[in-house]
């Protein structure tokens, strides 16, 4: 059978202010093997949550500066004054203009905006009206399964674990939204799925960054709750093992889970499936978004004895992070997850 297959992905990537450079390795091997791997910190995504943005004097998750203001809003919902139903057509900053035709939107939908805090073009937010959120600002994310201006409609950040898409990620890495993956940390036992529910930006800078990621994703990896007027540290490392074009329709727990162990299955078929959580162990030891291959390499070389005192320190954690969604490519993995195999067989 062949081995997975380790090169760098061309482009360049960043983890926000944490790491200035961020190396991605594309992987393949045997047939169906496809899959990007990177190791950062976790850029925390607010947005879809009810109580993400708000104005000063409520409790909000994000600040307003990062939902665009004051040039432009786009964490949030914003809505013209004066815009018009027959030519709705604010979609970018670029492109923008008050539109003439059809009622205002802000009469036709029953809007109440908060004039008091407008961005560059005068756009202004749309005000929840109802819930237990009353007051605060509608947040949203690409995608919603309702009425556009109903917070309920989007996905809560707070609740579901996703992934933001940056432009290069998706033209360079061909990943799409409703694209699975699974993040593991590093310093503890704990690991997440996730699907690309959110865009991140899409031209120059903003483009090429990795590693944003909802709220609840955060917390599934053990990242400290929000306080009031205080940036939860995301000072742990993590690594992002993505699928690009894994997207099935189906973006449930379960669904996303089940993908997930069937992309594993296909690795776990190379002859050196073990060197998987290996290279992510080695990232991790190198750090500031090193890719790990440089350790993998020089571990290669070496003798039994010194390739089992050369093992990375966090490789067990990894390892078991791993073996959650059915991979049984390394020894703890096929040991740990054969019993667990074995548990289930006969419960």
């Amino acid at each position: 059978m062949a081995d997975l297959d380790f090169k760098p992905l061309s482009g360049h990537w960043h983890n926000g202010n944490d790491f200035g450079k961020v190396e991605v390795t594309k992987i393949t091997g045997p047939p169906g093997v496809s899959a990007l791997l990177y190791t950062c910190h976790v850029n925390i995504d607010y947005d879809g949550a009810a109580d993400a943005y708000g104005p000063p004097g409520k409790i909000t998750l994000d600040s307003l500066q990062n939902a665009g203001y004051p040039r432009w809003y786009y964490g949030l919902l914003a809505i013209h004054p004066q815009a018009r139903a027959g030519d709705f057509n604010d979609n970018s900053f670029e492109s923008f203009t008050i539109g003439t035709k059809g009622a205002l939107v802000k009469d036709a939908y029953h809007l109440e905006l908060d004039t008091r805090y407008p961005d560059s073009k005068g756009r202004c937010p749309v005000v929840q009206k109802t819930g237990a959120h009353k007051g605060y600002y509608i947040s949203a994310t690409p995608h919603h399964h309702g009425p556009m201006f109903e917070q309920s409609s989007y996905i809560d950040a707070s609740s579901v674990a996703f992934a933001a898409l940056s432009g290069n990620l998706n033209t360079i890495g061909g990943v799409q939204l409703k694209d699975f993956g699974l993040a593991i940390r590093h310093n503890q036992p704990l690991q997440s799925a996730f699907y690309f529910a959110d865009v991140g930006g899409t031209k120059g800078y903003t483009a090429q960054a990795l590693g944003e990621c909802s709220y609840k994703l955060f917390l599934d990896l053990g990242g400290p709750k929000k306080q009031p007027g205080h940036t939860p540290n995301n000072n742990f490392t993590v690594s992002y093992l993505v699928f690009p074009r894994s997207n099935t329709g189906d973006t449930s727990e379960t669904a996303i889970s089940n993908g997930i162990s069937f992309q594993l299955e296909r690795i776990c078929t190379a002859d050196n499936s073990y060197e998987l959580p290996l290279l992510m162990g080695f990232a991790g030891m190198a750090g500031k978004g090193k890719s790990g291959m440089d350790g993998l390499k020089a571990w290669r070389k070496m003798s039994k004895e010194e390739k089992f005192r050369g093992i990375p320190t966090n490789y067990t954690n990894i390892a078991l992070g791993l073996t959650v969604y059915g991979f049984r490519g390394d020894p703890i993995s096929q040991v740990i997850g054969g019993l667990a195999d074995l548990a289930a067989k006969f419960s």
